[in-house]
């Protein structure tokens, strides 16, 4: 599982060049292909069509075993000949034709379920490639974003004002625009952070 950090580990990672990583493994999630292999091992609709692939191959496994043949034994008097035979009557019969439909049928139900668990990984990894593409692109915005040297700039505009270097219409223009640019960037922060729910909906 990966979590977006907050605002405030989000600045400590960066200062120390502390990549994103998994919860449990603690590995770097580095590129897609890793992100990816986190994503589908817990998406709920992939779960729901191995698991009816899995019942697919056990009812397969239960046809096959039913074609054992059926003994049948009864009592037969034979009168052809001029003394009368008493005797056991044997009968075996291999339910061969009736059988092989419902092999049939249960084969066409896995065939079924095989494409379900194609179709939902597909899908799965349609949403996953968007939802990364728009993370990725967020990403990049808020790592051109000079949060620090922001707050510098606020201070340095009130020390500023504080000995008469600028008017109070300067400075609250000034500061004005540098919180309007803060604000834009805990909205793409709070977009990553959903976004990262979205992709991680199956784990919450």
């Amino acid at each position: 599982r990966v979590f977006s950090p907050w605002l405030d580990l989000d600045k400590i990672m960066r200062e120390k060049n502390i990549p994103l990583f998994a919860l449990e493994s603690q590995e770097p999630v580095k590129d897609f292909d890793s992100y990816k292999a986190l994503y589908l091992a817990s998406d709920a609709d992939i779960q729901m069509a191995e698991t009816m692939l899995k019942s697919a191959d056990m009812n397969v496994k239960m046809q096959k075993r039913e074609w054992l043949p059926n003994i049948s034994f009864g009592y037969r008097r034979n009168t052809e000949q001029k003394e009368g035979v008493n005797g056991i009557m044997v009968g075996v019969s291999f339910p061969l034709y009736s059988n092989s439909k419902r092999i049939k049928a249960a084969r066409e139900r896995r065939q079924s379920a095989e494409l379900q668990v194609e179709q939902a990984r597909k899908d799965a990894e349609s949403q996953l490639q968007s939802g990364y593409q728009q993370l990725v692109g967020l990403q990049q915005v808020l790592d051109h974003s000079d949060v620090k040297m922001m707050q510098e700039s606020i201070d340095l505009f009130s020390k500023a004002l504080h000995h008469g270097e600028i008017n109070a219409l300067d400075y609250y223009t000034e500061v004005n625009s540098i919180y309007e640019k803060l604000q834009r960037h805990i909205d793409i922060h709070c977009q990553s952070a959903k976004l990262h729910a979205v992709l991680h909906k199956n784990e919450l």
